[in-house]
């Protein structure tokens, strides 16, 4: 395992192009992910359109802003509304894109209900955060599985047969290195983003560095397991970008996406980024170690299985 990683730091320190487009990627989303957050969750800020006799009242948890007209849908992605409140036909009508409960809670807030849980975990910024940055560590999966390529290239695989080091420690090294690079470069980003900007990250690193590990834990996988089993690096660089991107948008990390669709639902529901998602919002609650997080790891370890079995039928015949 450490000549595994020790080789690996070697090829990223002739290659540094690799660190430089994670350290430069990942910058510009946890930025992103920061910048539009709520900042301290004690507050939603709606916009609301209508006649100003008939403006909701500001409470403790919503501050409401009068607009002649409801706000464009690049200002609710873009978090400077967390919903839009119309009135029409005698009632009010809420919009939210930043959280698929915020609608709901708004619409309580209106009615004068209780909606005090909903601050202490759902309008936590590191939803927003994680929602926001999970693809693209995820997505960088693939830069380090080119050395993966390189030594199935070089025919080192085959070497490898008769050599100490054997696949699966071979394979679980690079996983690792992927891993704790990207993991380790998104976690200093945040920290350092956080910092100067002054906003709350709410999670401590800890709880990020766990979360990112089980994003970064399917990504690689997924990854591994693609370039395994299509022989050509570009097809599976892009089969794999297009995976990534369906199932983060899908999962509603950007958008809330819901459908009336129960079988839809059901496969929305299984994505590991939903269950990333979900399992943010239990470590938000202090349960780090949830049935959300196994969901993911299961998953992972099963696409790394299955990569460590392709990687092995095609040594057997001949083509590395």
């Amino acid at each position: 395992m450490r000549s595994v990683l020790m080789s690996m730091t070697a090829r990223l320190r002739a290659e540094p192009y690799y660190i430089v487009l994670s350290v430069f990627l990942t910058t510009v989303f946890v930025v992103i992910g920061i910048v539009i957050t709520t900042t301290d969750g004690a507050a939603l800020h709606a916009a609301y359109s209508g006649p100003k006799e008939m403006m909701p009242k500001e409470s403790e948890y919503l501050n409401v802003e009068h607009l002649d007209s409801p706000p464009p849908t690049s200002a609710l992605v873009m978090g400077h509304y967390d919903a839009s409140i119309v009135y029409a036909d005698g009632d009010y009508e809420v919009v939210s894109l930043t959280n698929e409960k915020v609608a709901s809670v708004v619409q309580a807030l209106l009615a004068g209900e209780d909606a005090s849980e909903f601050f202490e975990t759902d309008a936590n910024p590191a939803l927003r955060i994680v929602g926001i940055t999970m693809m693209i560590i995820m997505m960088q999966a693939i830069f380090y599985l080119d050395f993966l390529i390189e030594d199935r290239k070089a025919r080192t695989l085959k070497r490898m047969a008769s050599s100490p080091l054997k696949l699966r420690t071979y394979l679980t090294g690079i996983v690792l290195y992927a891993v704790l690079a990207v993991g380790l470069i998104a976690l200093a980003t945040l920290f350092f983003a956080g910092t100067v900007f002054n906003r709350e990250i709410g999670m401590s690193l800890a709880a990020y560095a766990w979360v990112f590990f089980l994003a970064l834990c399917f990504g690689v996988s997924l990854a591994l397991l693609l370039v395994s089993a299509i022989d050509i690096r570009d097809n599976a660089a892009s089969l794999f970008v297009l995976i990534i991107i369906t199932t983060t948008l899908l999962s509603g990390a950007f958008i809330p996406y819901e459908t009336d669709n129960a079988v839809l639902d059901f496969l929305i529901r299984a994505m590991p980024q939903r269950n990333i998602l979900e399992a943010t919002e239990k470590v938000i609650a202090g349960n780090w170690l949830n049935l959300h997080a196994f969901f993911v790891l299961a998953l992972s370890g099963t696409l790394f299985l299955a990569s460590g079995f392709v990687i092995k039928k095609k040594m057997s015949l001949g083509k590395y």
